[in-house]
């Protein structure tokens, strides 16, 4: 099961980012690498499968190992991103040319406000022990229901009974 969600990770990864490494002048070789060994980190990053069968089936505290997980991701992180780095100046790689100015980030960050607030309830409410993971999963995805409905039905053209009939 872990193994398929990985392999599926990092083939959708492939899907979007090569085609673009490739655009800007990486050479395929390259964009290839990088994905593949980017695809480990979701291995290590809480809530990996692995580490959810790991609390499933021991008596570990699941926000322990969410704080645990932390710690080897930065590290392994910070190493592909140098590493990527200096191969890229090396070979001449075509970094981004503009950059994006601060009305457009500032606007992005609040249309990714809702979804990092999210982020934060789920680690922050497990941590502190104000819910289980299973409570603050049921809390989470009543969230995310009305946050869609919100957010996103405004945009279909179609009504919300049409997904009913």
């Amino acid at each position: 099961m872990s193994k398929r969600a990985h392999s599926a990770d990092a083939a959708s990864t492939t899907k979007v980012a090569v085609p673009e490494m490739i655009k800007r002048g990486y050479s395929p070789a390259f964009s290839c690498a990088i994905t593949a060994v980017s695809s480990i980190l979701p291995n290590i990053i809480p809530p990996a499968i692995a580490m959810l069968v790991y609390v499933s089936v021991s008596n570990v505290s699941i926000s322990r190992l969410f704080a645990a997980g932390i710690v080897p991701r930065l590290p392994v992180a910070m190493a592909l991103m140098v590493v990527v780095y200096i191969l890229a100046v090396r070979r001449g790689y075509e970094g981004g040319k503009t950059r994006a100015p601060v009305r457009v980030v500032w606007s992005s960050f609040l249309q990714a406000a809702p979804t990092l607030a999210i982020a934060l309830l789920i680690l922050g409410c497990i941590r502190l022990g104000i819910t289980t993971a299973s409570e603050v999963g049921v809390f989470v995805a009543t969230v995310l229901v009305v946050l869609a409905a919100v957010c996103a039905f405004p945009f279909l053209t179609v009504g919300i009974w049409d997904f009913f009939g």
